[in-house]
């Protein structure tokens, strides 16, 4: 299925990067950062200026602070992003939303593979 041979990052790696967190698949952030070709902070600058379209159904927070992250899947990839204080995942709904706010063709064309990504896990969940 991976159609657009042009792209970046295969579909396969994008799958690796996806995981389970609290009956639902996510991205992090970083990886979105990545998938997207976007800098982490330009993301997290987007995140901030766009936070009431990505209410908690599409973009969870979670913080050291007031969530304490015990996941080591999450631990693990926090640490190789370097991220220490905010844990932001994006859900399915999320990944979807990230097209509206990014302003790129490249990001448009990534998101569609990545909901096609989603479709069949979506299927396959119990």
């Amino acid at each position: 299925m991976e159609a657009h041979t042009n792209t970046m990052i295969s579909l396969r790696e994008i799958r690796r990067k996806m995981f389970l967190f609290e009956g639902q698949y996510v991205l992090l952030a970083c990886d979105a950062s990545m998938i997207f070709q976007v800098s982490m902070d330009v993301l997290q600058a987007l995140i901030t200026k766009y936070r009431e379209r990505l209410p908690e159904d599409l973009l969870i927070e979670l913080s050291n602070k007031n969530n304490p992250v015990d996941k080591p899947q999450i631990l693990h990839r926090c640490a190789e992003c370097e991220i220490s204080d905010k844990i932001f995942l994006f859900t399915e709904k999320g990944v979807a939303m990230l097209s509206c706010i990014l302003p790129t063709q490249q990001a448009a064309e990534m998101n569609l593979q990545i909901i096609r990504l989603f479709i069949p896990l979506l299927l396959s969940r119990p």
